[in-house]
């Protein structure tokens, strides 16, 4: 388990690491991976459940990246709770990285994360719905990810 006041890091698969479109990683997403990987940042995956997705991280190399993978139905706040206690760090070191502002930012909000919200693609015209949907970071590439994380 991490000390305590070590950060963690919950990434969104599709539209967030993977581009379905193209059927390759995100542009700046490898190098977002290996950096925090570089600095042993506890990394952690969340995508909806779909039987080609633990596939897709072996052939793109990163799924030893990861401490753990969860593929589920539907993200909600237990599941996000639920790695927070699994990586053993406070709310506000735990960052969540992902495209949706009514799935994974909500749920990261929540929970009392840092969230940050890639906006780009499919979900990037989405408003906020309500007051967890407002992220605590707004980026539009991958790249930009790295410098927001402490």
């Amino acid at each position: 388990m991490q000390q305590k006041g070590d950060i963690a890091v919950i990434f969104d698969f599709n539209r967030t690491i993977y581009d379905p479109d193209t059927g390759a990683m995100l542009s700046g997403a490898r190098e977002v991976l290996d950096a925090l990987r570089t600095r042993s940042v506890p990394l952690y995956l969340v995508s909806k459940a779909d039987e080609s997705r633990p596939q897709l991280l072996e052939e793109m190399g990163v799924k030893d990246f990861f401490a753990e993978s969860f593929f589920v139905e539907r993200k909600d706040p237990t599941l996000f709770f639920e790695i927070l206690k699994r990586a053993g760090v406070h709310p506000k070191q735990m960052y969540v990285v992902g495209d949706h502002l009514h799935k994974e930012i909500r749920c990261g909000n929540q929970c009392g994360m840092r969230t940050i919200w890639l906006k780009r693609g499919k979900f990037s015209d989405l408003e906020p719905a309500m007051e967890a949907d407002h992220p605590w970071q707004t980026v539009s590439d991958m790249s930009e990810v790295f410098g927001l994380i402490e």
